[in-house]
């Protein structure tokens, strides 16, 4: 089914033709040899006035010859154009099942505004709206509407505005307003761990929903909310529904990025020795930043996220850098003969005490190794 009127096809198409065929008269009575005009026998003036005639007389045929062709490409236009809607007005529109005591009712209907909208069919163009519709239709719906169709009721319904409160009235809760309050008490007050997915359902509740005040909305959103976020909310003090939601939104987004990026660095943590020196800004972040993805809010709870986790591992680093490779020397250096043998009269006892605690075995000072040592030798 295109949607596109038969007449208008053939109209467009005979103009295209039309167009063509003066184009191609038009070329072709340019391309005629110029005819002298003239008593053959006439004076040298008046044969190059004749010339000149004849001329001129090509030229205007040349002329018209262009503008021929230019009509007939843009009726050729013209007609692909329309070739190309109609097309895309007969691919696949979203189809409906006839789900009862849902939101699928809802869901379809939006769903299939978006499509009219996106394949140029605007509102006045009823029937292509209605014969569309019809054809979307399916398993419990399709029976619904054949039952329409026999007892002679769908031709009362002749607007779509009329078609869709009908479906509404058939395949939406008898109290949609109830059945929406009760879908969204029950929404809230389960756990929610991912934002997107409730934010999603919470919004196409509240479409279902009498106008309210904003800051009942907004509280109502919060409290589905995972803790952290709700507070975030809160402190923010939206005034819209819409605000509340784009920003704790891009907040789970930050989040989880910077989560991502923790895993990334945690594994290469592992895989490599820890270094003192600063690690690469990430370059998810330097990415996001760029594109314009995040929100400033956002971005700067990602940074600071970033910072706090960089500055620990700073710390962690600075704390076990030098007592690690102390620590480290020592394992390897306790209770080899070779490590007291180069410190005459040091006894065994006195390197493996000053080996645990990280002290030089010469002098028995920290800070440095035996290999470092330039003090003179201690062994009490």
């Amino acid at each position: 089914m295109s949607g596109v009127p038969a007449p208008a096809r053939t109209r467009l198409q005979l103009a295209a033709d039309t167009e063509a065929a003066r184009a191609a008269a038009a070329a072709a009575a340019a391309s005629a040899p110029p005819a002298a005009g003239g008593p053959p026998g006439g004076s040298p003036a008046e044969q190059t006035l004749a010339l000149l005639v004849a001329q001129l007389q090509q030229q205007q045929l040349i002329a018209q010859a262009q503008l021929a062709q230019s009509a007939a490409d843009s009726a050729a236009r013209a007609a692909a154009a329309e070739a190309q809607l109609a097309q895309q007005r007969a691919g696949a529109a979203p189809l409906f099942h006839g789900k009862g005591n849902s939101i699928e009712a809802h869901r379809w209907l939006t769903a299939l505004e978006r499509w009219f909208a996106a394949a140029h069919i605007d509102a006045t163009e009823e029937a292509t709206r209605l014969e569309i519709a019809a054809s979307s239709l399916r398993d419990a719906a399709q029976a619904w509407w054949a039952t329409k169709i026999a007892n002679g009721t769908a031709a009362t319904l002749a607007t779509w505005a009329l078609f869709a409160s009908q479906v509404r009235k058939q395949f939406l809760p008898l109290d949609v307003v109830r059945w929406a309050m009760r879908e969204r008490e029950a929404l809230v007050g389960a756990k929610n761990r991912n934002v997107p997915d409730y934010t999603a359902k919470f919004n196409e509740l509240d479409q279902l929903l009498p106008d309210e005040a904003p800051l009942s909305r907004v509280m109502a959103y919060e409290r589905g909310l995972p803790a952290d976020y709700a507070v975030k909310c809160a402190e923010r003090r939206f005034d819209s529904l819409a605000a509340a939601t784009e920003a704790v939104t891009a907040l789970w987004h930050a989040k989880q990025s910077a989560q991502q990026t923790t895993t990334s660095l945690s594994n290469a943590e592992a895989q490599e020795p820890s270094s003192s020196a600063a690690p690469p800004l990430p370059a998810a972040l330097s990415a996001s930043a760029s594109a314009g993805e995040l929100s400033n809010a956002a971005l700067a709870a990602q940074v600071a996220q970033l910072t706090a986790m960089m500055t620990e591992r700073f710390r962690v680093s600075e704390r076990g850098g030098r007592g690690g490779r102390t620590s480290g020397r020592a394992q390897q250096r306790e209770g080899q003969p070779r490590a007291r043998a180069r410190t005459p009269g040091l006894s065994d006892e006195l390197a493996k005490a000053r080996i645990r605690a990280g002290q030089c075995i010469k002098c028995g000072q920290e800070g440095h190794y035996k290999v470092e040592c330039t003090n003179e030798a201690k062994l009490n």
